[in-house]
């Protein structure tokens, strides 16, 4: 059991750990975002003023949702309170990794303009139409009536969890204005040139002795703050492991110890007959690491299966850490072998008549 639980922990770890990466990584490198504190959120404005100054290449995404759920209406049904409103751009399900099952992306024009279009989820496609193509039909949002011009494919993005439950509407649009008011915006920025950082000081109005008053970082920054969590969560794990590991040791020296105890009139038998102490001491360390083994082999493959379950249960990609399994076999050995040894020295030194008189 504590090798099927170091395995477990480790192969866990590292499955959460790629898994987060891998999403990270799809965004790319150079992916740069601003966003607001709670006390002073970006705003429509400065997110309008901010496009218009920024004039250096690089596509740039908006994102604005709401901090609470709300319905969704079609001609004939109506969900449950469970759909998230967003206030995008063309660009940002490409910089966020999110991909269309049907239809189209917004058009730079209906950015512009506002148009009243959505992109929906698939949760809501099924709460609405069932097996119907919503592609040209409408939806009724807070009062607003909204032509569904794509659908969101299955899964999870790079940086917003699942959005089946998602309505994504251009960012201009008055219901974004107003629905989404005091929400506070994301900008996304690719390619960034270190330009990004003083238009947003201007569009905020902040003097160079201002403190900043917003997040700025990149991508990478993400993926390496990430990684330090992870170290810490692995140093975690392995003190786990540990812990478990000295008890299995102990376990296993209870048990030597009883098979020692047992075995006195056949060590009594094989000394009386020319067994020297180094025979008894083999015997037993023999013994230990065949236990040892066994029962290292058996841990790893409940640690391997506890880790499939873990990871359908997550919906994660498999990563077994054979780091684990190999360190985790060589630690077995030694426990064995550190476990074994005080038993047969007690066997090996005893006396013929001691270990003939023992029942």
């Amino acid at each position: 059991m504590g090798i099927c639980a170091m395995v477990a922990i480790k192969s866990s770890i590292a499955t959460i750990e790629e898994h987060l990466l891998e999403t990270y990584r799809e965004m790319g490198n150079g992916i740069t975002h601003i966003t607001g504190n709670k006390n002073r959120p970006i705003t429509h404005s400065q997110v309008r003023r901010f496009l218009e100054e920024y004039r250096q290449n690089g596509n740039i995404a908006i994102f604005c949702t709401n901090s609470y759920i709300i319905t969704a209406k079609s001609a004939e049904k109506s969900t449950p309170p469970l759909c998230q409103l967003c206030a995008t751009n063309e660009h940002y399900l490409r910089i966020n990794n999110y991909r269309l099952d049907k239809g189209r992306n917004f058009t730079p024009k209906e950015i512009r303009y506002g148009a009243n279009c959505c992109i929906i989820g698939n949760t809501i496609v099924k709460r609405l139409f069932g097996k119907e193509n919503p592609l040209g039909k409408k939806i009724e949002v807070t009062g607003k009536h909204l032509e569904v011009i794509g659908i969101l494919e299955n899964g999870e993005g790079s940086s917003k969890g699942s959005i089946e439950n998602h309505i994504l509407i251009p960012w201009n649009n008055p219901l974004a204005c107003t629905t989404l008011e005091g929400e506070g915006f994301v900008i996304y920025i690719e390619n960034e040139n270190n330009y990004a950082e003083p238009t947003f000081r201007r569009v905020r109005k902040l003097s160079i002795s201002d403190k900043k008053d917003y997040t700025i970082g990149r991508s990478e920054q993400i993926i390496d703050e990430l990684q330090e969590n992870m170290s810490i969560v692995e140093k975690g794990g392995a003190i786990i492991s540990i812990v478990t590991l000295i008890g299995a040791a102990m376990g296993l020296m209870n048990i030597m110890l009883i098979q020692v105890g047992e075995k006195q009139r056949e060590f009594g038998i094989r000394k009386s007959v020319g067994a020297r102490k180094r025979d008894i001491l083999n015997q037993v360390l023999t013994e230990s690491l065949i236990l040892s083994i066994a029962g290292s082999i058996s841990g790893i493959i409940l640690g391997i299966a506890t880790s499939v379950a873990i990871t359908q249960y997550l919906e994660c990609p498999l990563y077994i850490s054979f780091k684990a399994i190999f360190g985790a076999f060589t630690v077995c050995l030694i426990v064995g072998l550190c476990a074994g040894y005080y038993p047969a020295i007690k066997g090996a030194n005893n006396t013929i008549v001691d270990s003939l008189k023992a029942r």
